[in-house]
């Protein structure tokens, strides 16, 4: 058969296909739908339901009616009309793909019951599938990327227009919800409107974008509109987190055939609101926040490249790293600023940084972080922080004035968050111990325990920091902090007991404008945190703690009563399970001793001799023997123990 009379058959049994599908298009339709309402039905046990399909001309199909209900539940989807037109290109090739998309009345309603059910974890959980006992080679990144890109850009391949389109969620008898009365896209251009409702109220945006699709390139802006500024729907699903904004703008632009796929994008909020119990007890409000990230994505590593940056305000931070799955998991990340020191000060949202709002300064600050984590090797991580000033000088406080320490002031003692006593720190108050006045058993069993380089680092140990990371990872679980005496000392004058991401910060920035700046002296700091922490039930200051346990002054405390009270800084509450029924210290508590002793004899503070005379021989004669209790005692803290052991 020559080539001529091949070609004339193929173009024979195209003709004879097309005219066979043009013949029986309705009918193929039907069997289609009928194939798909098995398919879901079997594997999402949704019932699909579809009132009339058909033509319309050559090209045009029409469906009405279309609705997913899982059984014996409220209908999850319902759409009145679908109107598609068909792809001649796609077709002449085989393939089922469309021109246009009209849909009309577009409703799709999750419900959440009050016996727990739903009508939609179907649709997460998909289909059951039999489990193969063989290696299976896990998903690479590019290809998931690439899979979900394309996606994407057939999305953005036809033209669309869609009326009374709604997402909506119940929930408890509450209904949140996205509603877009219309959205118009040519291919090139798009607009749409939305309406969202959630618990705080009502709200209206305009949605206008273009799109690049040969270069892969998209770009839009969320506008509100109005004055209405509610929280965002949906989204306190997760975990509480409430978003409001006045305007979005998303730039976004890749390669999804290349085999390392490298993606650019942009996010800028403007007057972004947010609320998040874990960020911070208040709202934060980031005036402006600006995200230019450039990524490339390869089989086991997604990289965040050289020019990444993330702007708060005039706060520029640059940002690198990498997340990496194999041969183990493991995260790197360097952030660096450098910028006026104002322009930093500025820059803090609102709502994370209480205490710095309205501060001023002079001079710049230079900030590095070198962030390194295998995590089939935890005790090799990598933790470098660094921030560093030139010629910078406080010209005016904030809403707190932290030199206020050098002298006599008020201090709240606090459980929790609430409020237990006022505390007069200064000579005034009969139990105020001055430095000289308590004992240096006490004071080096405290730093001993606590923070033993205290006198001598700037408000942060790294080593702690990184054996903190180590013992977390290697626990699965938050069970060990950082924190040194500075911290504590802030903690307790400052901020509140609230276990959020923006106290940690906050707390880590005045320490380290109280160390850098020299603002208050290590002693009185070390002073003052002797004289305002909680030592047991309603006893505040070593002064009342002395009498407390022991009957005696802070200045006549020995050895063994020094490492005792030390130990209970932890936990002061505790105290009472210690001892047996006559005040005298348990056997089982000795661990905590000869641990503080040894450390004490290797830093030459005092003598092998002295360390042999120093027993767990602990007896109480205060008002504290009213209180114990003749229960078993707990267990010293096994962490507290840890630290020690590997200073």
């Amino acid at each position: 058969m020559s080539f001529r009379q091949k070609l004339l058959l193929a173009a024979t049994v195209f003709i004879l296909t097309l005219t066979s599908l043009f013949l029986f298009r309705d009918a193929l339709l039907n069997t289609i739908i009928s194939h798909e309402q098995k398919v879901i039905m079997d594997r999402y046990k949704l019932h699909l339901s579809v009132g009339k399909a058909g033509f319309q001309g050559i090209r045009d199909i029409y469906i009405n009616q279309i609705s997913l209900v899982p059984h014996q539940k409220d209908t999850l989807v319902y759409i009145s009309r679908v109107e598609v037109k068909m792809s001649l290109s796609l077709l002449f090739r085989l393939r089922i793909g469309f021109n246009e998309v009209y849909a009309d009345s577009v409703f799709v309603t999750a419900h959440k019951y009050k016996d727990g059910t739903d009508n939609y974890s179907m649709l997460i959980k998909g289909r059951k599938r039999d489990t193969v006992l063989v290696n299976v080679e896990p998903v690479l990144f590019n290809d998931r990327l690439s899979a979900l890109l394309r996606k994407v850009n057939n999305i953005f391949n036809e033209n669309v227009v869609m009326n009374a389109m709604r997402f909506s969620y119940s929930t408890d008898g509450q209904t949140e919800f996205i509603s877009i009365p219309e959205l118009f896209y040519d291919k090139e251009n798009l607009k749409a409107s939305m309406v969202t409702a959630s618990a705080d109220g009502v709200c209206s945006y305009t949605v206008k974008g273009t799109v690049d699709q040969r270069n892969s390139s998209y770009d839009f802006v969320v506008s509100r509109t109005g004055t209405e500024n509610a929280a965002w729907p949906f989204l306190d699903l997760f975990d509480s987190f409430k978003l409001t904004f006045d305007e979005l703008h998303v730039n976004l632009q890749y390669d999804a055939d290349a085999g390392v796929i490298p993606v650019n994008a942009t996010l800028h909020f403007k007057n972004m609101n947010i609320n998040q119990w874990r960020i911070s007890p208040v709202d934060v409000l980031f005036n402006s926040i600006e995200w230019k990230m450039k990524m490339l994505v390869d089989d086991h590593r997604i990289s965040v490249e050289k020019g990444t940056t993330l702007r708060f305000s005039n706060l520029p931070i640059s940002i690198e790293g990498f997340y990496e799955k194999r041969p183990a998991v493991r995260i790197a990340a360097n952030l660096m600023f450098n910028c006026n020191a104002n322009d930093f000060f500025n820059s803090l949202p609102t709502g994370m940084f209480n205490t710095l709002q309205g501060l001023k300064a002079g001079g710049t600050l230079n900030y590095s972080l070198n962030f390194d984590l295998d995590k089939s090797k935890p005790d090799e991580v990598v933790f470098e922080s660094s921030l560093k000033k030139d010629h910078f000088r406080i010209i005016q406080y904030g809403t707190e004035y932290f030199p206020i320490i050098n002298g006599d002031f008020q201090f709240t003692a606090m459980d929790k968050e609430r409020p237990v006593r006022t505390i007069y720190v200064g000579t005034t108050n009969p139990m105020f111990a001055p430095y000289a006045a308590i004992s240096d058993n006490l004071k080096n069993a405290v730093l001993t325990s606590e923070d033993p380089g205290f006198m001598t680092h700037a408000g942060f140990v790294e080593s702690a920091f990184r054996e903190s990371i180590a013992t977390n990872i290697k626990e699965g679980r938050f069970a060990r902090g950082g924190s040194t005496i500075s911290m504590q000392l802030v903690k307790n004058l400052f901020l509140s007991r609230n276990k959020t991401i923006s106290r940690k910060l906050e707390e880590a920035m005045i320490v380290w404008l109280i160390e850098q700046n020299r603002l208050v002296s290590k002693e009185r700091m070390f002073e003052v945190y002797l004289n305002i922490i909680e030592w047991g039930p309603d006893v505040y200051g070593i002064g009342e703690a002395s009498r407390f346990y022991f009957s005696k002054l802070p200045s006549e405390l020995n050895l063994s009563e020094s490492v005792f009270l030390a130990s209970i800084i932890p936990h002061p509450k505790y105290f009472k399970y210690m001892f047996d029924s006559t005040g005298t210290l348990k056997e089982n508590q000795k661990g905590f001793y000869e641990l503080v002793v040894s450390r004490l004899v290797k830093r030459n503070i005092i003598s092998p001799l002295d360390s042999t005379q120093t027993l767990p021989a602990v007896k109480l004669n205060g008002e504290a023997l009213n209180l114990i209790l003749p229960l078993d005692s707990i267990s010293v803290d096994s962490l507290k123990l840890e630290e020690l052991q590997k200073e």
